[in-house]
């Protein structure tokens, strides 16, 4: 997989046959193929881009979540997100 720094395409939601309707929990799975990227061999400035892309999805699913009323999975992201900002801080 590749990371393209700079933005290619203008996404649009909330369309009734979207792909993240259809199929439940995409935006987890979005997160465990970010993570898998995440690498300390990853030069600095990719590294803090998986990070802030990490923090976006992460912060959607705790998002949904708390919506949902998931306690479990909502403290489970929110955890995420605080974590992969104390990253991204220590690499600045």
């Amino acid at each position: 997989m590749g990371l393209v720094p700079e933005p290619l395409i203008t996404k649009t939601g909330g369309h009734p046959d979207q792909l993240s309707t259809a199929e439940w929990g995409l935006d987890r799975y979005r997160v465990l193929a970010l993570e898998k990227h995440l690498d300390p061999e990853l030069p600095a400035d990719l590294r803090r881009a998986v990070l802030e892309e990490l923090i976006t999805k992460c912060t959607i699913v705790a998002t949904g979540a708390g919506r949902h009323k998931n306690q479990a999975l909502f403290a489970h992201y929110t955890q995420k997100v605080k974590s992969y900002r104390k990253m991204l801080l220590a690499r600045s």
